[in-house]
């Protein structure tokens, strides 16, 4: 209806039937003149209120129920100014195209039936103890205050802008705490690609999201037009409710070694059980072949790093990687030996191991000298290093090393570093005479 409806005795506290309020100077009014909604604080399971074209409807009084259906378009508004007073849905539906549902501040909008869904704003705390869905079709619903879920958020997705928008969306000013259940769904014949994200809810507020929907953890799969994404509830600025499409790390962590058969030669180790972290939460330890992998992972940016064993560095110390779907392999991880060999030459000019000689790094001892005069110091990073033998009776040149070292073809996974000691003359003992002739 437009302009105004009399009729004796008006007083509606209860709607049952169906009214359009249309226009910001609707009104119904009793036989004096008064307003007949003045009392207005339910809507049965067989009313059925619509505010269009810039009708405001106030109420202060009491909390506002309903079970049937309130429609609130454009410009309009549904405002409880009562302090703490509540909309409370019971069932039905509440449809905003456009409009806005609004208490104060101490008030809220508690949907524990039925169903809240259109576009446009609740300009409150929404309680979603049933069920939000935005739409038809791609929509947002923006929240003014906090956002708290034991229902379900049902979200249709039918492309990728988010301004649009052209998937549903909440938008919330205020904190977010889940529970219930998502759902979530393709339209208009969309099929998702690699590297795509949904930010289905945009939390606004600096807080972190609280809690998960019941049945999606953090980083738990879900399967969109046959592509795989994961949900993610610290996504977009950090706190953002994400779906997005995942990818796949791998890699191996290995080192070089003497080989016990020719100790002057390399030879590649596969390394079990080493620790590799990727940002923050997720770990994983390598297997029997030294092999890694992550899966379902958001895209996103994120350092990827692996323990080394005691005193040992990896080449590289970290990886900075951007996941975009997909699988990122050869992540690897890597060690390096410096190998070498001390020895004296013989009076045949051959080659004598010294055995027991202490090898020094960086002037500190890290090994000794077999029983061939053969050395090995593994686990070493991309480094440059001085490497010299001490032993008892010789004197030796000290070395710098760098490692990996430059062949000429291809990058050598070790040094070597062998020296030939220069015996040093014996100290001369007793006394000695002048005897004259």
């Amino acid at each position: 209806m437009t302009g105004t409806f009399a009729f004796p005795a008006a007083d509606i506290k209860t709607l049952a039937a169906t009214v359009v309020l249309n226009g910001s100077t609707s009104a119904i009014v009793n036989q004096d003149n008064d307003n007949a909604l003045v009392n207005f604080q339910a809507v049965a399971s067989t009313g059925d209120l619509t505010l269009q074209n810039g009708r405001i409807l106030t109420q202060a009084l009491t909390d506002f129920t309903t079970a049937g259906q309130v429609r609130i378009s454009g410009s309009c508004v549904l405002r409880l100014t009562g302090g703490g007073k509540k909309y409370i849905q019971n069932g039905g539906a509440t449809t905003l195209n456009g409009g806005t549902l609004a208490t104060t501040s101490s008030g809220r909008v508690a949907i524990n039936g039925g169903v809240l869904t259109g576009r446009g704003t609740v300009a409150s705390i929404l309680a979603n103890n049933s069920s939000v869905v935005p739409g038809p079709n791609a929509a947002a619903i923006n929240v003014t205050s906090d956002y708290n879920q034991t229902g379900s958020f049902t979200v249709e997705i039918g492309g990728t802008n988010i301004d649009t928008p052209d998937y549903d969306q909440l938008r919330v000013a205020g904190n977010v705490t889940l529970g219930g259940m998502l759902n979530v769904s393709l339209i208009n014949g969309f099929v998702p690609g690699t590297a795509q994200t949904f930010v289905l809810i945009r939390n606004d507020g600096t807080a972190p999201v609280s809690g998960t929907f019941s049945n999606f953890a953090q980083g738990a799969p879900i399967t969109l037009g046959g592509r795989q994404f994961a949900v993610n509830y610290a996504g977009g600025d950090g706190n953002d409710v994400v779906i997005a499409d995942v990818g796949e790390v791998l890699g191996r962590v290995f080192a070089y070694r003497a080989d016990p058969n020719s100790p002057s030669l390399p030879i590649k180790k596969f390394l079990s059980g080493i620790q590799v972290t990727l940002g923050n939460s997720l770990s994983t330890l390598t297997d029997a072949q030294g092999n890694y992998s992550f899966t379902q992972v958001p895209n996103g940016s994120y350092t990827l790093t692996a323990q080394p064993p005691t005193g040992g560095t990896f080449d590289p110390v970290s990886r900075n990687i951007t996941v975009a779907g997909g699988k990122l392999v050869s992540q690897n991880f890597k060690n390096y030996v410096i190998l070498g060999r001390v020895y004296k030459l013989n009076a045949s000019n051959a080659k004598v191991g010294l055995a027991g000689a202490s090898i020094l790094l960086n002037g500190s001892e890290r090994t000794a000298t077999d029983a061939n005069g053969f050395y090995a110091i593994p686990n070493m990073g991309h480094v440059t290093v001085r490497v010299k033998p001490v032993l008892s009776g010789f004197s030796f040149t000290e070395k710098t090393v760098t490692l990996p070292t430059s062949g000429i073809a291809n990058i050598s996974p070790s040094a070597k570093a062998n020296f030939q000691g220069t015996s040093l003359p014996r100290p001369v003992s007793g006394n000695s005479s002048q005897r004259s002739f």
